[in-house]
C-alpha cells in the first residue's frame, strides 16, 4: 500500500509544478500588462477626456495589481501543500521502516534461539505425522480445512502457518505483523529462558 502511495508521489509533484508554472506565466502577464498601462499614463496628451483615461487606467491598475497577488498567493499555497505531501510521505516512510526494523529484531532474537528451532522442528514432524493420513490439509489450533478468513502466523518456522480468524479472536487486524497463540508463547519463553541464562 505504502509503494502504491509513493509511485504516486512524482505525478503529483510533476502536476503540481505544472500549475505553479501556469500561475507564473499568468502572474507574468498581468506585470506586463500593468507595465504597459502604466507607459501608457506617462504618454498621454493632455485633453478633455483626462479625467475618464485617468479613472480607467486606475481601474485597470487595480485589477491587473489583484490578479498578480491572487495568483502569488495560490503558488504560495500550491508550493506549501507540495511540501507537506513530502512531508507526509516522509513520515509514512520512516514508520513503515520503524515497524520492519521491529519485525526483523522479533524474527531475529527467535531465529537465533536453538531451543526454540527444536522445539519447533518437533512440533512439525507431530504435526505432519498426524496429519499425514489426511487427504486435505489442515490448518489452525482447530485442525481445520482451509475455510472462512484465514490469517497468516509471520513466523516462518510456525508449525501451523494458517489460522481461520475465528479461532485466534481476531477482530480487526490492523498490524502489519501477527505472531499466533503458539509461537508468541514460544518467543516469550525463550526470552525468559535467555533472561535467566544471561542476566544484565
Amino acid at each position: 500500500m505504502l509503494l502504491r502511495k509513493l509511485d504516486k508521489i512524482p505525478q503529483t509533484i510533476e502536476r503540481r509544478q505544472s500549475a505553479i508554472a501556469r500561475m507564473e506565466n499568468r502572474c507574468a502577464q498581468a506585470r506586463d500588462t500593468l507595465t504597459k498601462t502604466i507607459d501608457n499614463i506617462n504618454v498621454i496628451q493632455p485633453n478633455a477626456k483626462i479625467a475618464d483615461e485617468q479613472a480607467m487606467t486606475s481601474a485597470r491598475l487595480e485589477y491587473e495589481a489583484q490578479i498578480i497577488l491572487d495568483y502569488s498567493a495560490q503558488k504560495v499555497e500550491a508550493a506549501r501543500s507540495l511540501v507537506d505531501l513530502l512531508d507526509q510521505a516522509e513520515q509514512e516512510i520512516l514508520g513503515e521502516i520503524k515497524l520492519m526494523e521491529s519485525f526483523l529484531a522479533t524474527k531475529k532474537t527467535f531465529d537465533q534461539n536453538p531451543l526454540a528451532e527444536d522445539y519447533v522442528e518437533k512440533l512439525k514432524s507431530r504435526i505432519q505425522n498426524s496429519t499425514a493420513a489426511n487427504d486435505g490439509e489442515h490448518y489452525c489450533l482447530c485442525r481445520g480445512l482451509n475455510v472462512g478468513q484465514m490469517v497468516q502466523c509471520d513466523n516462518p518456522k510456525c508449525p501451523f502457518e494458517w489460522f481461520h480468524v475465528e479461532c485466534v479472536g481476531i477482530t480487526n487486524r490492523s498490524e502489519n505483523s501477527w505472531l499466533c497463540p503458539y509461537c508468541s508463547q514460544l518467543l516469550k519463553n525463550t526470552t525468559t529462558d535467555e533472561n535467566r541464562i544471561n542476566p544484565e
